[in-house]
């Protein structure tokens, strides 16, 4: 996010102390409970901008450190002892605020406060609140979790990427006017769909030149995502993916990682819309019907059933 405003905060703050022209706060991700302490001091003038930048740094650094070897020695003493004390620490704050700073010069404070620890937390875009990064796990599924850690940003990945999917829609060897719209709703290629459906196939060589590490991984599966977005999955598909991965220079537990989070991708959008108007016997039929269609079996369904619901709890 490019700023951040107290209202985004607000929901994390558990505990305020205010000691002259000092805040001290501690942000509880209303996931996990993990609580993370931070201060920042109130400056009136611009003439000190340098040192509060600097002191921000400071303050950062010790937090982080401190942060560290709280959790060696031992975080939830710590949190049940923030816990116990959190009622009178916020009376103790509404109090010591007005005998130092106004209500608005506290909370541009305990912004600043949060921003010197903000790399200890993950704003959720979709639920639209700061997290514990240690969340992300709860909240993002598999596959958003592998794009969130291994985004595809080098304009030759990018550009690979484009061709495979239009080499998976078009797979059968032709490419019909609803897939080259539907391509065109979420792609913007140099070349249009039609230029990119008839450049030969994608060589084992210009796979290897992909970006190494992760993001690899980002594309196979992004792939075969797409691949099973029209609810069932040809031969010829997993044989082009299969391809894929090998110039890609996959492993074969690589490989399976993509396929489960296509999977689960593909499931998760398709719950959204099935179970938006209640979680009922009929909504779940459908949805464990599709789960087979894509190759899913039923354990790995009921699972990412019970994920979603965990989700979105």
């Amino acid at each position: 996010m490019s700023q951040i405003s107290y209202a985004q905060i607000q929901p994390l703050i558990a505990h305020v102390d205010v000691h002259n022209k000092t805040v001290r706060v501690n942000f509880k991700c209303p996931i996990t409970g993990e609580e993370v302490q931070s201060s920042a001091t109130h400056r009136q003038t611009q003439q000190r901008m340098t040192s509060t930048v600097e002191r921000s740094l400071m303050y950062g650094v010790q937090n982080a450190i401190s942060q560290t070897i709280r959790s060696v020695f031992g975080y939830s003493i710590f949190g049940r002892i923030a816990g116990d004390i959190a009622r009178q620490g916020i009376y103790n704050a509404q109090r010591n605020a007005r005998n130092s700073l106004s209500e608005t010069e506290t909370k541009q404070t305990i912004v600043s406060a949060f921003l010197s620890v903000s790399s200890r937390f993950y704003y959720d875009a979709q639920r639209q609140h700061w997290v514990s990064k240690n969340a992300q796990n709860e909240l993002l599924s598999a596959f958003d979790l592998q794009l969130h850690q291994a985004p595809v940003v080098h304009n030759y990945d990018r550009q690979l990427l484009t061709r495979m999917l239009v080499e998976i829609a078009m797979v059968d060897g032709h490419l019909a006017q609803a897939e080259e719209a539907w391509l065109m709703s979420f792609l913007n290629p140099a070349e249009s769909i039609q230029e990119l459906a008839k450049r030969p196939q994608i060589t084992s060589a210009e796979l290897q030149m992909a970006s190494k590490g992760q993001v690899r991984l980002s594309l196979l599966m992004i792939s075969w995502a797409l691949a099973l977005a029209d609810q069932s999955f040809a031969t010829s598909e997993r044989q082009r993916l299969h391809a894929y991965a090998s110039g890609l220079n996959l492993s074969a537990s690589e490989v399976q990682s993509a396929e489960f989070a296509a999977q689960d991708y593909v499931l998760d959008q398709a719950m959204r819309t099935a179970f938006q108007f209640g979680h009922d016997d009929y909504a779940r039929q459908h949805v464990y019907q599709l789960g087979a269609r894509i190759g899913m079996a039923q354990d790995k369904i009921a699972m990412a059933e019970a994920q979603f619901l965990r989700r979105n709890a």
